[in-house]
């Protein structure tokens, strides 16, 4: 069985990457897609992921990357980047930068780094996640 294939349904296995090479040695190892995590992609950049990471910033690490592998790139749109509108615009952007698809967090703007202990982390209510979710579809 290759990775990602179970007996009972195909499951797709990925790997955080923070930039083209590292991609490549995830699409080598034959995983079946790559992760660009705000995570990554801020540590490669030298900043906290506190929302200091722009949607353009990450559009252009998607671009690198679809021009260096050839696997589904998923990536993360954070919290929309503070607002409905640049959640669109963000989303426009990886897809055009050649993102298959992108995971939005319902973490309140500026979000605080989810491995991190200090402080809260507030999230959005439900009504009003559900609500951006929907216009983002």
């Amino acid at each position: 069985m290759a990775i990602g294939e179970t007996a009972l349904k195909p499951v797709l296995v990925g790997v955080g990457a923070h930039d083209a090479l590292t991609a490549l040695l995830v699409e080598r190892a034959g995983f079946d897609l790559v992760w660009l995590g705000s995570l990554e992609v801020s540590s490669r950049l030298g900043i906290p992921d506190r929302n200091l990471l722009t949607p353009t910033e990450m559009a252009m690490v998607v671009r690198e990357v679809r021009a260096a592998i050839t696997l589904p790139i998923y990536v993360d749109a954070d919290n929309g980047y503070g607002s409905d509108l640049t959640a669109v615009r963000a989303i426009e952007l990886f897809a055009s930068a050649g993102a298959h698809t992108v995971c939005i967090e319902d973490n309140a703007f500026p979000k605080r780094n989810s491995l991190s202990t200090a402080g809260s982390h507030e999230l959005l209510g439900a009504e009003v996640f559900a609500a951006r979710l929907e216009r983002l579809c």
